[in-house]
C-alpha cells in the first residue's frame, strides 16, 4: 500500500510540475501602413512619325512605331480612373495645318480605339486601383490637300485617379 501511495504521490507531483512548466504569455503588435493615392503613366516611345507616301497608293499611313501605354493608379475603392489623350492640330512653319482628327488609332489591351481631337478623348475609363495597359497603332489619313512641309504637334496624355 505504501508503494502504491508513493507512486501516486510521485505521479501527482510530476503532473503538477509539468502543468506549471507550460505557462503561456501573449503580447500584441500593432501594424500600421500608410497607402496614399498615386499615379504613374509611361509611354514606350517619345515620338512617332509618318513617312511621306503617294495618297493614291497609300491612303492611310501607319506611324513608325506603336505606342505602348501603361497607366498605374492607386485610389480609394469606387473612385473613377480616367486616361485621356488630347492633341492640337499639326502645324508647319509655313502656316499649314493638318487637323488632329486626321489621325486615329487602333488599340488593344485596356485601351479604347479612337481619333485624336483638340478636346480630350478617353482611352481608359474604370474604377479602383490597378494597372491598365495597351498598344496604340496610330494611322494618318494621307490627303492630296495637305500643303508641303514638316508638320508636328504635341500629344498630351492625362491620367486622373483621385
Amino acid at each position: 500500500m505504501k508503494t502504491l501511495f508513493r507512486l501516486t504521490l510521485a505521479a501527482a507531483l510530476l503532473a503538477f510540475a509539468t502543468a506549471s512548466a507550460s505557462a503561456q504569455v501573449n503580447q500584441t503588435l500593432t501594424i500600421n501602413a500608410a497607402v496614399n493615392a498615386r499615379a504613374s503613366l509611361t509611354l514606350s516611345v517619345a515620338s512617332v512619325s509618318f513617312a511621306d507616301s503617294d495618297p493614291d497608293t497609300v491612303p492611310n499611313i501607319t506611324a513608325s512605331a506603336a505606342v505602348t501605354v501603361t497607366a498605374k493608379s492607386r485610389t480609394s475603392n469606387g473612385n473613377a480612373v480616367t486616361l485621356t489623350v488630347l492633341a492640337p492640330d499639326l502645324t508647319e512653319v509655313g502656316g499649314g495645318t493638318i487637323a488632329a482628327s486626321q489621325i486615329s488609332w487602333g488599340a488593344n489591351g485596356d485601351l479604347s480605339a479612337g481619333t485624336l481631337s483638340n478636346a480630350a478623348v478617353t482611352l481608359v475609363s474604370s474604377t479602383n486601383s490597378g494597372q491598365r495597359a495597351g498598344d496604340m497603332t496610330l494611322v494618318m489619313v494621307n490627303d492630296w490637300a495637305y500643303a508641303t512641309g514638316a508638320y508636328s504637334t504635341t500629344v498630351t496624355y492625362t491620367l486622373s485617379a483621385p
